[in-house]
């Protein structure tokens, strides 16, 4: 009778971990998956402009600020409305050039230079998979 009391305690508590386990399981998923959804979402800010526009700022100092992402180049103008273009044909390597050569007037813009998304992705991910692992080899 103690016995088939213990096994049951025993199995009780089995179930129990194994419950926990694929709760927290669930959430590490959903907590990935909408991670992924926000990074790949992320997209530029205002409008979206010609290259022309934006190197014709650019020669008047009309550009405050200038942001260089894997997928955009967004620029926040003085009036303070953003702009974005496609970084795309190595556009932000000539407007870089441009920047630090002189051609622009570097001190009127600041510049912030962006990651690649995959990058931004693994640098949260990562983390949260390696507290997941951890905490599985715990049981």
């Amino acid at each position: 009778m103690e016995e088939n009391k213990n096994n049951n305690n025993q199995g009780q508590r089995i179930l129990k971990n194994n419950l926990i386990r694929n709760i927290l399981l669930c959430i590490t998923i959903l907590a990935i998956a909408l991670i992924v959804l926000w990074v790949l979402n992320t997209g530029a800010r205002g409008k979206e402009t010609t290259y022309d526009n934006l190197v014709s700022k650019l020669e008047t100092s009309s550009v405050e600020r200038i942001e260089f992402d894997s997928k955009y180049i967004i620029a926040k103008y003085n009036d303070g409305n953003y702009y974005w273009i496609y970084n795309s044909n190595g556009v932000n390597e000539v407007i870089l050039e441009k920047l630090t050569n002189g051609t622009y007037d570097m001190s009127k813009v600041q510049v912030v230079l962006g990651s690649a998304t995959t990058f931004s992705i693994m640098n949260i991910i990562y983390p949260i998979l390696m507290i997941f692992q951890c905490s599985c080899w715990q049981n």
